[in-house]
């Protein structure tokens, strides 16, 4: 079985998952397109619903209001109810999982298992900074 990264170079949803249809028919995986939109880059996928966290489109930065307090109540009430369309991936900021989705029964009697990916706790810490730009870990 063969798989990859969801990381692809393509501006084009439907060209990617052509892509991973063709090579990766039994694992198929999201394809995550960064050259596509800035909304496509690993933390603004896995931190736009995270309160405190900014999101910042047109300078392309993501980064922690440290001095912000707002909706970390809610936050930690969505926890503990496992409220879990509250930390939803938007179609805005994943497109070719929604599309993945979407196109699967194209290919349904060959798939054996569905590949995703997640930014890890160590990744999110060294490459999300707060408002001076220093790292949150």
């Amino acid at each position: 079985m063969i798989t990859a990264i969801g990381s692809l170079p393509f501006t084009n949803v439907d060209e990617a998952i052509d892509r991973v249809f063709t090579a990766c028919r039994e694992v198929p995986f999201w394809p995550q397109l960064p050259k596509r939109s800035f909304l496509e880059d690993m933390y603004v996928q896995f931190l736009e619903q995270v309160p405190s966290v900014i999101i910042d489109e047109q300078r392309e930065r993501v980064y922690v209001d440290t001095a912000s307090t707002s909706g970390i109540e809610r936050f930690y009430e969505d926890v503990a109810t496992h409220n879990l369309e509250a930390f939803r991936v938007s179609e805005a900021a994943a497109p070719g999982l929604y599309r993945l989705l979407e196109r699967l029964p194209e290919i349904k009697n060959d798939v054996r298992i569905i590949k995703g990916q997640l930014t890890g706790p160590f990744t999110i810490g060294l490459g999300l900074k707060d408002e001076k730009g220093q790292p949150v870990i």
